[in-house]
């Protein structure tokens, strides 16, 4: 094997080694309704104004969060 066959196979082994330990993680975010009625896709009715849909973050979704009212969600 020549030496810019080695030099290139180290190459490669060592970009697959970092690829496969830095990954994208996805983060887990809590989200809070803001009670009352409403649609889940109207981003006002969320905390932060984000609508809580997973995809490559993934939401823990609290709706009246222990309080005592009742919140008709209206999903669409």
């Amino acid at each position: 094997m020549s030496k810019r066959t080695q030099v290139a196979r180290t190459v490669f082994v060592a970009s697959l080694i970092l690829a496969s330990t830095t990954s994208i993680r996805a983060a887990q975010i809590d989200a809070f309704w803001s009670g009352g009625l409403g649609n889940w896709n109207n981003s006002l009715n969320w905390s932060g104004s984000v609508i809580p849909n997973n995809g490559v973050d993934t939401y823990n979704v609290f709706i009246d969060n222990g309080d005592a009212g009742v919140s008709d969600v209206t999903l669409d």
